[in-house]
């Protein structure tokens, strides 16, 4: 199933950071709950909630949190058709925590490793078109 979700990734409109990272948080997923990426993963709330508990208590900060949600929101929803509202509303709750955590780094922020960046802070999608361009400096202060 990682396969056809990383086709899926790759025929999607993401970023192209969402494209390269989200097979991998869906990777670490599947390896923190000992599922075998070859059959669907069991995406449910307690899943979840223990692997996003786990990467929080890894000192991993909130947007990667938020972006390893999405990535397994956009699994469950596109592969195995299954829309859960208490993802959603873990969503909501990430998406608030960060709003409310501000940036306390540069906007090029970088990883616990040093390796990631946030997506959200290097570009913006057209909603008309769906195309995604690199961000400008103005578009970068209305994230804080």
């Amino acid at each position: 199933m990682l396969d056809k979700f990383k086709q899926f990734v790759v025929s999607a409109k993401l970023a192209p950071s969402d494209q390269a990272w989200y097979p991998k948080r869906l990777e670490q997923f599947a390896a923190f709950t000992a599922q075998n990426t070859a059959e669907p993963l069991d995406c449910s709330r307690k899943n979840v909630e223990a692997f996003l508990r786990h990467l929080k208590q890894a000192g991993r900060p909130t947007w990667q949190r938020l972006q390893t949600l999405e990535a397994i929101q956009q699994y469950a929803v596109h592969l195995l058709a299954n829309n859960d509202p208490e993802l959603a509303d873990m969503q909501q709750k990430l998406i608030e925590l960060k709003r409310r955590e501000g940036r306390e780094c540069s906007p090029l922020a970088t990883s616990v490793d040093d390796t990631e960046l946030d997506p959200t802070l290097l570009y913006a999608q057209d909603v008309k078109s769906g195309s995604w361009t690199r961000a400008n400096s103005s578009w970068m202060l209305d994230l804080h």
